[in-house]
């Protein structure tokens, strides 16, 4: 059993417990030991013409093991009856990715006591535990910096281009916690004669899998988290207004920074309906979930993108945390508990 009755950690904290050992009778064993196992695994199916491949990857972060009495190929210990109390302890590294399961794979920890039973088949006995991240937002300046996008649609008649839709939206900086609210300011220069219905801004988790076997892959996940409506703009009329979206409580940390195979990124879209004979203006912007907030003012400095000089339908803000992956190379692109009692080496 955990000290820590919720079998919660911080990453970097010290796991410390006790190993209870009852026996009825007396009883030999080369020794007692205890395991700390934690690993990330996806696992997905492709289908092709002709055969399924399935697609793996993997990647081990704790892999200890401890004797608190006896040696591997020691001699056996005779042990009386009666109740046996063991402490344990051991320091989980800063850097491992926090607990999470996902529809593809899973970031899973557990302890494992095991009794060397010598002539016979190991006691084993085995709980999970869940690790969560404490990341603090300031410590990335970058995610205090204030970031536009900013797009132009001309309207196209039969014969002739409309004048053009001007439109920005801003973010003040791109680092925030869960159940911030992040303020989405939209500004509208509407010079044509189309009306702007309006839009809605949406809250985008993506987790990319990356597959070691049969060969290097990656699968997209993309889920809406949350969603909010905001008003457009009449026809030759300009406005301008700030539009709120709160962040989920139970939202999973960006991890891209500690796990590969299993990556968790966010993103804030804004679409911008026009009407059903043009596409919608889209801008996506990514953003960073961590634990801690930012607490100083935003930088004077504003990451712009310049308007479109064209009439495109629509514009895609850069978006940097979670660029293009390819078969051939490798790009570093409260969390769900782990499954208490599972054996994670085998899965």
């Amino acid at each position: 059993m955990f000290d820590n009755p919720n079998g919660v950690f911080v990453a970097g904290d010290t796991i410390k417990g006790v190993i209870e050992l009852q026996l009825n009778e007396p009883k030999k064993f080369r020794g007692l030991y205890f395991l700390i196992y934690g690993l990330a695994k996806c696992r997905w199916k492709m289908e092709r013409t002709k055969d399924d491949s399935h697609f793996n990857g993997k990647t081990v972060y704790l892999n200890t093991k401890t004797y608190l009495f006896g040696s591997p190929g020691g001699d056996s210990i005779q042990m009386p009856s009666g109740t046996h109390r063991y402490d344990f302890l051991c320091q989980l590294p800063p850097l491992i990715p926090g607990s999470f399961e996902a529809s593809h794979g899973h970031i899973r920890y557990h302890i494992e006591a095991v009794l060397d039973v010598p002539w016979s088949s190991n006691k084993e006995f085995k709980l999970g535990f869940t690790v969560i991240r404490a990341d603090d937002l300031n410590n990335d300046p970058s995610l205090n910096l204030a970031t536009s996008g900013e797009a132009v649609r001309k309207f196209c008649s039969l014969f002739c281009m409309s004048e053009p839709l001007y439109i920005k939206v801003t973010l003040p900086r791109l680092g925030f916690v869960r159940g911030e609210e992040i303020p989405v300011t939209i500004e509208f220069d509407n010079k044509s004669n189309k009306e702007i219905r309006g839009g809605k801004i949406y809250v985008l988790r993506i987790i990319l899998y990356h597959s070691e076997t049969p060969y290097r892959a990656t699968k997209t996940e993309e889920t809406c988290i949350t969603k909010v409506s905001f008003p457009g703009v009449g026809k030759q009329s300009s406005n301008a207004f700030t539009q709120k979206i709160k962040l989920p409580q139970g939202m999973v940390l960006s991890n891209s920074a500690f796990c590969y195979v299993l990556q968790i990124f966010y993103e804030l879209k804004v679409e911008i309906f026009t009407n059903a004979c043009h596409k919608n203006v889209k801008f996506r912007f990514p953003i960073t979930i961590g634990a801690i907030p930012i607490s100083t003012q935003p930088l004077n400095q504003t990451a712009t993108f310049m308007p479109a000089q064209n009439p495109e339908p629509f514009f895609n803000a850069p978006n940097p945390s979670a660029p293009a992956f390819n078969t051939n190379g490798q790009q570093p692109y409260v969390p769900s508990a782990s499954a208490p009692n599972e054996d994670l080496r085998n899965k």
